[in-house]
This record gives C-alpha cells, sequence and structure tokens, in this order.
C-alpha cells in the first residue's frame, strides 16, 4: 500500500513517522497536493489544506482512501471533506489513536 501524508505540523508529522515505523509501514511526506500521484491511502491536514485539497487529491488519485483529520470544533469543514470525498474525517485526536489501524488498513469506525 503507498500512503502519502499532506501534513504542516512539524511535531505531528513526527508523531505519524513515529507511528508509522512502529507498524512496519512506509509513509511519503508532502507539502503540496502535487506531487502526490497513485496513493492508495491519503493522510490529510484539513485545517491547513481544507476540503478544497480533497477534491483536487480525488481528482488525481481516485480509488485513495483519504483521511483527514482536524479540530473538532470545525464542524463545516468536516462536513464539506466529507462532501468531497473524504473516507474518513477524524478529530486530530482520534486520527492519533487510530493511525495503527489506518496504516494497518483496517476498517475504522
Amino acid at each position: 500500500m503507498r500512503t502519502a501524508a499532506l501534513v504542516s505540523d512539524l511535531f505531528f508529522k513526527g508523531r505519524i513517522a513515529e507511528i508509522a515505523r512502529q507498524t512496519g509501514k512506509d509513509v511519503q511526506f508532502f507539502n503540496n497536493i502535487f506531487g502526490i500521484k497513485d496513493a492508495d491511502l491519503i493522510l490529510l491536514d484539513l485545517n491547513k489544506f481544507g476540503s478544497e485539497a480533497v477534491f483536487r487529491l480525488r481528482e488525481k488519485n481516485p480509488e485513495a482512501k483519504i483521511v483527514g483529520y482536524l479540530s473538532h470544533a470545525d464542524v463545516e469543514l468536516r462536513e464539506a471533506a466529507k462532501r468531497e470525498g473524504c473516507f474518513f474525517v477524524l478529530s486530530k485526536s482520534e486520527f492519533t489513536k487510530k493511525l495503527p489501524e489506518i496504516l494497518g488498513g483496517a476498517r475504522i469506525a
């Protein structure tokens, strides 16, 4: 599985990288949407890149599962990301907790 991450926060990028290392998964990090193609799974910082990024990523990666994370209080962004095709939209804390399952390809609720 080819996993791409569009993450702006360096601290959070480190957390994702550490969880990926612990689970034996490879995650490629990107600073913009243009380098991401042929990904099976895309991890997306919705607060930084917005729901428009979901639309653009979906155009280039129609089969990819896009998992977005955001501040738990941003209900409008959550709904917009779902409309644009985000597979899952999780709060940052939920995302961190479920990341091993997500990277493993497990179906999460």
